[in-house]
């Protein structure tokens, strides 16, 4: 909504002039104070989850423990697996996820990272969708980064949609 989209610019306007760093779509930090936790998830760090209702992101696996003490318990001492949930990452659910998330970042996708951890270059996965987000203004390209434009930000659902 335009309501939506003027308390975000003033967000962005205001948080800046006071220095703090607009770090991740929805996120703002005084440099050095950025959310660590996040910022996992957005540039698939693999994490371990223990307990109750944890989740996890590792070895190409998405765990969620089940939820309430008595099942955790339960499965546990039962020497079962607490796990409610678990989703096998494939390598295009991998790459897709990548982009993705990594869009979430003000700075974007850092195409040398992605090809470490993806074997491929953004721009070589996806070149159409790429060009068509670029020629709409929602997307920048420079030769170290694929990341949205700040026009983008309250658009994102209809950037990613393109890498599902």
């Amino acid at each position: 909504s335009d309501r939506a989209a003027e308390m975000y610019e003033w967000a962005r306007e205001t948080l800046a002039a006071r220095g703090y760093r607009h770090y991740e779509i929805s996120n703002w930090a005084r440099p050095g104070w950025e959310s660590r936790h996040n910022m996992a998830y957005w540039v698939q760090t693999p994490y371990l989850g223990f307990g109750v209702s944890a989740h996890g992101y590792y070895q190409a696996e998405r765990r969620g423990n089940v939820r309430g003490l008595a099942a955790y318990l339960r499965r546990v001492e039962e020497g079962q697996d607490p796990a409610a949930g678990v989703e096998r990452i494939d390598v295009e659910r991998a790459r897709s996820d990548g982009i993705i998330f990594g869009l979430r970042l003000i700075d974007g996708v850092d195409r040398v990272v992605f090809r470490v951890q993806h074997g491929a270059d953004p721009l070589d996965l996806w070149p159409a969708q790429i060009a068509r987000l670029v020629e709409q203004g929602m997307l920048a390209v420079t030769p170290a980064r694929v990341a949205l434009t700040p026009r983008a930000h309250l658009l994102g659902n209809y950037v990613w949609e393109h890498f599902l």
